[in-house]
């Protein structure tokens, strides 16, 4: 783990703050590496390593079965990947509670089982599961907007951005869930297709998880007696 190149005053302060402490700690008489000493050392770690310690851990990260707060995704920090999927995160989660306060109607039992398939299919590859995640959701959406009448989802050949846009129309999902599905849509092709720098496994990672709880958020295939 490699020490940040600057450190912003904060940083500067509390450090400065965490030695101070644990060197007078340690000089007083029966002073010994005990549980404060400990902790004054964890406290200076985190304060200085921080942003290294929150990437390495976000390495162990997989999505839950349900989804997960997607604001709360672990994202890149390094060449601007960070803005664009924490912006991403911050569409679905606009959209996660539009359904809820207008009481959309929003995912079924079979959306968590979808995603562990998923998973399992990409057998930890993240690129993978990105990929295999986008195609359900094309599949999703076009159920969807297929069983609710929409007349251009029945060739299966309409751009699925624009059945959801369709939908929003009629009142069958809210207006931030257009947002937040293009944006997803936008974001997918650039980091699988169009940047010259491939992305990193942490992108990869958060971007399912953010897929995941997108969707759960797109209404489920009406039944024949609906």
């Amino acid at each position: 783990m490699q020490q940040p190149e600057s450190l912003d005053g904060r940083q500067v302060l509390l450090a400065g703050a965490c030695v101070f402490l644990l060197v007078v700690h340690m000089l007083f008489p029966k002073a010994g590496i005990d549980a404060t000493t400990i902790y004054l050392l964890i406290l200076t770690a985190v304060v200085l390593y921080g942003q290294e310690i929150t990437t390495w851990l976000s390495g162990f990260y997989r999505v839950s079965p349900d989804g997960c707060n997607p604001a709360e995704a672990p994202v890149e920090t390094e060449q601007g990947e960070d803005a664009d999927v924490r912006q991403l995160a911050y569409a679905v989660e606009h959209a996660r509670t539009a359904v809820r306060v207008g009481d959309y109607d929003a995912g079924s039992p079979a959306v968590a089982q979808k995603t562990q398939e998923i998973l399992r299919d990409a057998a930890g590859n993240p690129r993978a599961a990105l990929l295999l995640l986008w195609a359900e959701l094309e599949l999703a959406v076009r159920g969807a907007a297929r069983t609710r009448g929409i007349e251009s989802a029945q060739d299966g050949g309409a751009d699925t951005a624009a059945l959801v846009r369709e939908m929003a129309a009629r009142n069958f999902v809210p207006d931030p869930l257009i947002t937040a599905f293009e944006d997803f849509r936008r974001i997918r092709n650039e980091v699988t297709q169009g940047r010259p720098q491939p992305a990193s496994e942490t992108t990869l990672w958060a971007l399912v998880d953010i897929g995941a709880a997108l969707l759960a958020l797109l209404p489920p295939p009406r039944l024949a007696q609906e």
